[in-house]
């Protein structure tokens, strides 16, 4: 079972959710510093942390998400259903070179627009197909843009997007890999001036390992694996000129549970956080 707390940036909540906070949040961290000379970084650590936290967050969703689709071989239909994009309805879905491919496009009313775009494909003796039946492995494609309507006021926009493959449907623990982009530009415009937070995630997931459970996948929690994610953040406030850091956290489970490695210029940390339960 997946924290409460944390959100699916893949659309499964509202995009006024999404708006309000970004990626999401995760459960409370507990940060161990290791001393370093680090130039005044780590005064960003809390905030860099959170983002990654809440980013981690909406992969194990997206992979969730991918089990789910699985969950419907064996009920026998290979439906795709709506395990990617929750309570917004495809406006069509087609079968295109053995992907099934499904859009959405939703306006939100003095929001912004979100597009969603799904592609998956089943693995069978080594060949694709949009047949789940005797399926062993699974390829999912995922695309979610949310752009706001007004950029004079403050407004979150979101680009994620993720490609991943999935080894093992048909038997009792399912292997993750593959990558997860997102691009998330945050205006906040308040009476004291306007700040500025862009945030890139590069992330590279490995050997993530999620069990069935009874007979059925109900969530994508990672026993074991690791995610490397390599972010970008560009601060500024006013005109001024954006500060610009990187960093480097690899992450890695052991029954939801994790520990996140950082490094930044001169600065060596580690904190752990429980991102879900099995």
């Amino acid at each position: 079972m997946r924290s409460s707390k944390s959100l699916f940036l893949a659309g499964c909540l509202t995009v006024l959710a999404l708006v309000l906070v970004g990626f999401g949040c995760s459960d409370d961290v507990t940060t161990t510093v290791i001393p370093e000379e680090d130039n005044g970084i780590e005064s960003r650590l809390e905030e860099v942390s959170s983002q990654v936290n809440a980013h981690i967050d909406s992969v194990i969703a997206v992979v969730e998400s991918g089990l789910r689709v699985a969950t419907f071989i064996d009920i026998g239909t290979g439906d795709i259903g709506g395990a990617f994009m929750g309570s917004v309805l495809p406006d069509s879905t087609m079968d295109d070179n053995n992907w099934i491919v499904s859009w959405a496009t939703d306006l939100q009313a003095g929001l912004g627009t979100l597009n969603i775009v799904d592609s998956l494909t089943y693995i069978v003796g080594g060949a694709l197909s949009v047949n789940a039946k005797d399926a062993t492995e699974m390829h999912v494609k995922h695309n979610y843009n949310y752009t706001s309507s007004d950029s004079t006021v403050s407004f979150t926009d979101i680009d994620n997007n993720g490609n991943l493959h999935f080894d093992g449907i048909d038997g009792n623990t399912a292997t993750v890999n593959g990558t997860v982009r997102s691009v998330v530009i945050d205006k906040d415009v308040s009476t004291s001036g306007t700040i500025w937070n862009d945030w890139t995630l590069e992330t590279s997931v490995s050997n993530l390992a999620v069990t069935k459970s009874s007979s059925s996948w109900t969530n994508g929690c990672p026993e074991t694996g690791t995610a490397v994610i390599s972010v970008e953040h560009r601060y500024a406030e006013n005109l001024d000129v954006p500060v610009t850091t990187n960093w480097e956290m690899t992450v890695t489970f052991t029954n939801g549970n994790a520990v996140v490695d950082v490094v930044t210029g001169q600065l060596s940390t580690s904190y752990e956080n429980s991102f879900c339960t099995p």
